[in-house]
């Protein structure tokens, strides 16, 4: 999928007239304003990088040029290192598959994750990704992937599928012949209300 043009969607949404526009109309334009969405995202993440290299305060840059709050600023900071961190979400979100929500999320479900768990959820990222972008998969949707994903990682000793098969002939039942792995725990931050 190529990087999303946001001046020729936005463009295409000029042309429809709301009144009268059918459902399924603008089902597709809110698809449109989504992928318009991830990548200004995208592009906000790229500027929060250069940022933090170059500006003794990012954040405080940040949330006065975008008029934004503090917690915006940290939250785009925090995405942008997602991001240099995991190459297949910066991609889905400079071509729209996925909303900076979406990395947001993933963000907050490695935060409680441990180790091998951690590392094994990071490998499947790229699988996690298309599943997510190819079922229309909210937030909330992508999240509960996520942890079950995460709970299946820690069920196979730390391994991912991606890694499983990346491991051949050395991986049988979820443990690797060469070196033992310690699985560790699935740890999930519960908030109180």
């Amino acid at each position: 999928m190529e990087v999303v043009d946001p001046t020729q969607l936005i463009n295409g949404f000029r042309r429809v007239n709301l009144t009268t526009a059918t459902p399924t109309q603008l089902r597709g334009i809110l698809t449109d304003i989504r992928r318009v969405r991830a990548r200004l995202d995208s592009l906000e993440a790229d500027i929060a990088r250069r940022l933090k290299t170059t500006s003794p305060t990012p954040e405080h840059d940040i949330a006065t040029a975008a008029q934004r709050s503090n917690r915006h600023a940290t939250k785009v900071l925090a995405r942008a290192a997602a991001l240099t961190n995991t190459p297949s979400f910066d991609e889905a979100l400079k071509n729209g598959a996925l909303s900076g929500e979406h990395v947001d999320t993933f963000t907050r479900v490695l935060a409680t994750l441990d180790g091998d768990i951690k590392t094994g959820l990071t490998d499947a990222a790229p699988e996690l990704i298309r599943t997510a972008a190819s079922s229309g998969a909210t937030p909330e949707e992508f999240a509960a992937s996520l942890h079950t994903t995460a709970e299946r990682i820690a069920a196979d000793g730390g391994m991912s599928r991606f890694q499983s098969r990346r491991m051949g002939p050395l991986h049988h039942g979820g443990r690797c012949r060469h070196q033992t792995i310690r699985p560790t725990r699935v740890h999930r931050r519960h908030r109180h209300h």
